[in-house]
């Protein structure tokens, strides 16, 4: 199933209910929120990161026992950041507040990564490069992580003079990979 994270919006989330080989369902969603680094976008992806969440909850129905896998560019750190300000780039005085991972964190979830990466994006742009955790696996219930796979070193991507994308890894974006079991 496909919807609308919020009315109006043009960014969907795909539902999708599996069986394992065992009969125990998983439900797994992918979706992209809304990017721009500002506090209004942020107050924009936490709408979005709830309205997702009681979407993802009407999917599930009343059980509280179906994992759920999220999949997802977020567009949204984990931990607070310095915007860039006319003064400044990075500016300590101008920083948002990290409101959307934090919803989902409140909401029961985990990152299926022991801790989040230290970039999942990281593109040279004209006045400043733009380093950030953006894309997440999200596990809710009963499902843990088995293994990860670990994205590219950082100092061999800061060697890239185009960051990222570039001949090794061919997206901004680092892939993300969980091993997982339901139980």
């Amino acid at each position: 199933m496909a919807l609308r994270v919020l009315p109006g919006s043009a960014m969907t989330a795909l539902f999708l209910r599996l069986a394992t080989c065992d009969g125990k369902h998983v439900v797994v969603c992918a979706t992209h929120l809304k990017a721009g680094f500002s506090v209004e976008m942020e107050e924009h992806r936490l709408a979005q990161a709830l309205a997702l969440q009681k979407h993802l909850q009407k999917f599930v129905g009343d059980t509280d026992d179906t994992p759920i896998i999220l999949a997802a560019d977020l567009n949204a750190h984990h931990s607070p950041y310095a915007l860039c300000t006319a003064a400044v780039c990075n500016d300590p005085r101008a920083v948002v507040e990290p409101k959307a991972i934090r919803a989902f964190l409140d909401g029961g979830f985990q990152s299926a990564y022991p801790k989040f990466p230290s970039f999942t994006a990281w593109s040279g742009w004209l006045d400043r490069d733009v380093k950030a955790n953006l894309d997440y696996i999200l596990l809710k219930g009963p499902v843990h992580t088995l293994g990860v796979l670990e994205g590219p070193d950082e100092q061999a991507v800061s060697h890239c003079a185009e960051l990222l994308p570039n001949e090794h890894w061919p997206s901004d974006h680092i892939h993300l990979l969980a091993d997982v079991e339901v139980f």
